[in-house]
């Protein structure tokens, strides 16, 4: 056997070695990593999720919560997205800027969450969670029916646009999010610009990364201070990656009070379908 031959053939048996016993030289911790799934978070609503599907919700009503929820928004649930509007009928309640709006979802994760945080992304409209579009106000899951148990950091009065959650169970589920909206008054405030016609928020739940100290080269620039924003959490810092699927909350002002507001013709409403 030529010396080549024989070099390939030491070289394919240290290889057949590797593939059969390399599991053994992977550090514990990349180990664990390799055989933990990534939890999937799954959202449900019981708002309806269009026009006929809150037809039939209001068939099954008494007379009085009948009456009182013709008058109401429109609001509804569907593809993760909670979205509210005002209704045409010309006696009912229009979306107005100041007025909120409590609305409950719930979601399942496909198995435990460690270090959970959930997480509103929206604009600043002012210096305080009360212009904020989004809150969250409670996080908890049921221990016996309509009886609640929170879950996490305690939430601040008025609400909150991050909290820590500590540990998921998946055995827990389904966790029920309470959220608080609006359409905040500070960004109704007529300017150069039109105001804003729609607002859009996404809130995400997701876990902490740990962080890892770790001392920095020569001349390199120093890590930035977390900044702290009013509506949409802390920006920098502690790490968090977001989990699948989020749900997104659209509030969309009364058409004939923003056209007020900025001078434009009154349009027509529409009811969403």
């Amino acid at each position: 056997m030529s010396l080549r031959r024989r070099a390939l053939v030491v070289l394919a048996f240290i290889a057949g070695l590797i593939a059969l016993g390399g599991a053994q030289f992977i550090a514990p911790d990349e180990a664990e990593a390799q055989t933990r799934v990534r939890p999937r978070i799954s959202w449900f609503s019981s708002l309806p999720r269009n026009l006929v599907d809150r037809s039939r919700i209001l068939t099954d009503q008494a007379e009085p919560t009948r009456i009182a929820m013709q008058s109401e928004p429109l609001v509804f649930f569907r593809g993760d997205t909670l979205s509210r509007q005002s209704n045409p009928d010309p006696v009912a309640t229009p979306v107005e800027p100041g007025m909120t709006f409590e609305d409950r979802v719930t979601f399942v994760p496909s198995n435990d969450v460690r270090n959970a945080v959930i997480r509103v992304h929206q604009p600043d409209y002012g210096s305080s969670t009360d212009d904020c579009h989004v809150v969250i106000t409670d996080v908890s899951y049921s221990v016996a029916p309509e009886v609640y148990v929170p879950v996490g950091e305690p939430v601040p009065v008025g609400g909150a646009t991050e909290l820590d959650l500590g540990f998921l169970p998946q055995a827990s589920a389904p966790y029920r999010v309470t959220i608080l909206s609006q359409v905040p008054v500070a960004s109704q405030i007529a300017g150069s610009r039109t105001t804003p016609k729609v607002y859009t928020s996404v809130i995400r739940l997701g876990h902490r990364i740990p962080s890892r100290s770790s001392k920095l080269a020569p001349g390199a620039p120093p890590t930035p201070t977390p900044v702290s924003h009013t509506c949409s959490g802390e920006k920098g810092g502690r790490g968090f990656s977001s989990l699948t699927r989020a749900v997104v909350v659209r509030t969309a002002i009364d058409p004939r009070t923003w056209a007020i507001k900025n001078g434009r013709a009154t349009p027509t409403a529409i009811a969403g379908r």
